[in-house]
């Protein structure tokens, strides 16, 4: 696709809304000369105009295939939720496990495995290529009751709208012109989507990851956690499941962490502010150097760690996202724009305890919802079906938590997988992929170019009260923000 043709395809109106975008280096503000913003352009998606799509997988509960905004961008749907049923006979194209054998596994290094687990996963991976699994009795969770989080995910990466006409599609038979045109970081790219339930067994996850990899996708996202089980496993040893008592969790840690030195994981950090994150973004301080796992926190607006990101060990980078009220003992954080923020004392208590205030980030990221009562933003108000009450059409939602910064992250690697391949290379592997975005992040010293391009990555003061540790600039964000810019630039000048 030459540049005109990608302009033309994608086009771009002036609203602070792609300010997550800007935050990462994939869209650049064009001002006028009063300073106000006029125009945006890419020179990321300039560069990349002739350069092969890439794959991304997302393992999530789901995505609505039919939002008009991944309208042509989802290349597969792949269901592992619900009972077990018959795959189709050999030779159609629905046979989601064929060619999962022992030579694949053994090319992802997988014969590391002890003998008896690697028998076992053999046996495992030739059974249910006759079949699809799996969690049974599970509620199916790729339908509209479930796909909005998934849906939102695959728009941050892939989403793409053309308003050529000066419509665009709202999941409407009508086709009733929306307020927005939209795109995700990468619209170029395409998507798998690998669907499982809310709490996927362990075999469901051995299972999602290999069909990622089986699959040929070249990222792999991840934008929610997983249960601790892996990584107590080590400790315990076997876990229990039906059919007897099978090391299924420790499996599962090898597969992610072999899938990883192939394919970049990007994992989300997880929401609960902690000093530690959740599985599988936890995994990212194994084997380090090896493994390909990118444990991604949020950073807000305004360029603070998002309150709720969880920090630490093993955190690569972080991407944009929105922030979250905090009143503790450390700080004061509060929407003051609230309706109800007058009605309790904050201020006053504040000052009787000498709690010091820090900036709320209003900022929200823009994604793509499910239209209608499924989605984050029911649009079956009062006005209508199909009317929202809070967005024009009910195709958009306010997004946040380090699932969008995941998903805008995993947006980015796309971009670099295309990069690397542009000239017929071999896309990154895990760990390369890993070092080329922690080399080109922007670091303590750098700015961040949404806004007024003044804006620098600060920690906050979680645990400046007292004798506590106060967080480091790594131990928050990791080797720093996310800049697909750079990292495009950087593989591109080493080809």
């Amino acid at each position: 696709m030459n540049e005109d043709a990608a302009q033309k395809a994608h086009p771009i109106l002036p609203y602070r809304a792609f300010w997550h975008l800007e935050a990462v280096g994939v869209l650049d503000a064009v001002r006028a000369t009063d300073g106000s913003l006029s125009d945006y352009r890419s020179e990321v998606w300039e560069m990349l105009a002739n350069a092969p799509e890439s794959l991304v997988a997302l393992i999530d509960t789901g995505v609505s295939g039919d939002h008009p905004y991944l309208a042509g961008r989802i290349r597969e749907q792949i269901d592992l939720t619900g009972l077990p049923m018959r795959a189709p006979k050999s030779g159609s194209r629905d046979r989601p496990f064929e060619g999962m054998d022992a030579h694949f596994l053994k090319k992802l290094g997988l014969d590391e495995l002890q003998p008896d687990e690697f028998s076992w996963l053999e046996r495992f991976c030739d059974d249910v290529s006759e079949s699809v699994p799996f969690d049974y009795g599970a509620p199916r969770s790729s339908n509209r009751f479930f796909s909005a989080h998934g849906t939102s995910c695959a728009g941050l990466v892939v989403a793409s709208s053309d308003i050529g006409d000066g419509k665009a599609g709202n999941g409407s038979d009508e086709g009733a012109p929306d307020s927005l045109a939209y795109v995700g970081v990468d619209p170029f790219s395409r998507l798998l989507s690998i669907t499982t339930t809310f709490a996927p067994k362990p075999e469901t996850l051995i299972l999602a990851f290999l069909l990622a990899a089986l699959r040929g996708a070249e990222v792999i996202l991840v934008p929610r956690g997983i249960s601790n089980e892996i990584m107590n496993d080590a400790e315990t040893g076997e876990s229990s499941s039906e059919g007897g008592r099978r090391p299924v969790w420790r499996i599962l840690r090898k597969v992610i962490l072999a899938v990883s030195e192939h394919i970049p994981i990007v994992c989300a950090a997880g929401n609960d502010a902690e000093s530690r994150l959740v599985p599988p973004a936890a995994l990212a301080a194994e084997n380090i150097g090896r493994n390909g796992i990118i444990a991604v926190g949020a950073i807000s607006y305004e360029g603070i760690r998002s309150s709720y990101s969880s920090y630490g060990e093993g955190l690569t980078v972080v991407g944009p996202s929105d922030d979250g009220e905090m009143f503790n003992e450390d700080q004061a954080r509060l929407d003051k724009t609230d309706r109800f923020f007058a009605d309790y004392p904050f201020e006053e208590t504040a000052r009787q305890t000498g709690v010091r205030e820090f900036t709320y980030a209003q900022s929200s990221v823009l994604a793509i919802d499910v239209p209608g009562p499924f989605g984050f933003q029911d649009s079956t108000g009062p006005s209508g079906p199909g009317e929202s009450t809070t967005q024009s059409s009910g195709s958009f939602t306010v997004f946040g938590g380090t699932s969008a910064a995941a998903s805008i992250v995993a947006g980015v690697a796309a971009l670099v997988q295309r990069a690397a391949r542009e000239t017929g290379g071999a896309p990154l592997s895990g760990p390369d992929m890993r070092r080329v975005l922690v080399e080109t992040a922007i670091k303590e010293d750098g700015r961040l170019p949404h806004g007024n391009g003044k804006t620098v990555p600060s920690s906050d003061i979680i645990n400046a009260h007292g004798s506590k540790q106060r967080l480091s600039f790594e131990e928050a964000f990791g080797a720093g923000v996310v800049n697909a810019l750079a990292a495009v630039k950087s593989v591109r000048e080493s080809a």
